[in-house]
């Protein structure tokens, strides 16, 4: 009996529920015209639509810790030329207070990040290793944007001495 009477308000309170008045989802159309107004004027991110018109969707945005520059990163997976999959980073350094781009890159095996708010580091990861690459082949490099150039880097990690 107690079951029944516990089932039985259940019901009626889901019923109760569902049945309350529907308010239709907010959009731009049911809005008041000045937040639609708001909107429409607001600035579009340069940098947002140069990515969308060079990588498509999937793009990531990442700041440096100032939020001075943006790297505007697209990692996809290409059939090579031997037939195998490789990694693939498209990307760019845009200078927000500049409102241009710094540097532009597409690698294979490569991944990019920001060492500090200054530098980005760029690494390669070589594909078959057959032991007789020097001790400077390049595997990276930090792109500094002081300096604006490259500072390539060796198998050890460390900076080539120019």
């Amino acid at each position: 009996m107690n079951i029944l009477l516990l089932f039985c308000s259940i019901l009626i309170f889901f019923i109760a529920c569902s049945s309350g008045p529907k308010t239709p989802p907010k959009t731009s159309q049911n809005l008041p015209t000045s937040t639609t107004q708001a909107f429409d004027s607001m600035p579009s991110e340069p940098y947002k639509n140069l990515a969308t018109q060079k990588y498509g969707q999937n793009v990531s945005y990442v700041y440096n810790q100032s939020k001075t520059c943006v790297l505007c990163l697209k990692t996809a997976q290409n059939l090579s030329q031997k037939g195998t999959y490789q990694n693939r980073a498209y990307f760019f350094l845009y200078d927000l207070e500049n409102d241009r781009i710094l540097l532009e890159e597409s690698l294979e095996n490569a991944t990019v990040r920001w060492f500090n708010d200054h530098q980005l580091q760029v690494s390669i990861t070589p594909g078959i290793v057959k032991g007789n690459e020097e001790e400077n082949d390049e595997l990276g490099y930090i792109y500094d944007l002081k300096l604006q150039k490259k500072i390539h880097q060796t198998n050890s990690g460390l900076p080539r001495a120019k």
